[in-house]
């Protein structure tokens, strides 16, 4: 840590990473906002949360859109590969299932239920326990 070399992310940081032979270092705002370091009014990583749990913010990553070309990956003596994506899985699935207006809603059945609601641009703040999260970023605009 006292070095700067330290890294802490969401598996989408580590897969960008591991992908792009460690030249793209980002979670996109779908993950970041389901990390517990996110702040929903600022948009981007909590300072106090990072201060009360000393973590260094250089450590954890940039904070890009769910579908944007980030860098190139690939192996060598093979082409180059666009990572051109990194959203979090019920987030996936709300853009696949095309419920993409505000009030639209998803649920999944799996390891857990989960029912997810377009709420739009603004968090939707909730006086029952749930928590707003980001359903992802594009243009540097979240949905919620």
């Amino acid at each position: 840590m006292r070095s700067g070399r330290l890294r802490c992310g969401t598996v989408d940081a580590w897969l960008a990473w591991r992908l792009t032979a460690g030249r793209v270092f980002a979670s996109d705002a779908s993950n970041a906002s389901c990390s517990g370091f996110y702040d929903l009014l600022t948009r981007g990583w909590s300072a106090a949360i990072l201060e009360a749990l000393r973590v260094p913010a250089p450590a954890l990553p940039a904070i890009v859109d769910s579908s944007a070309v980030l860098g190139a990956g690939g192996r060598p003596g093979l082409p180059p590969l666009p990572l051109a994506a990194l959203v979090g899985d019920q987030q996936a699935a709300m853009l696949g299932q095309l419920r993409l207006a505000p009030g639209e809603v998803k649920i999944t059945y799996g390891t857990s239920a989960m029912l997810d609601l377009n709420a739009g641009a603004e968090p939707l703040w909730s006086t029952r326990a749930a928590y707003p999260l980001v359903l992802w970023q594009r243009g540097g605009v979240p949905t919620f």
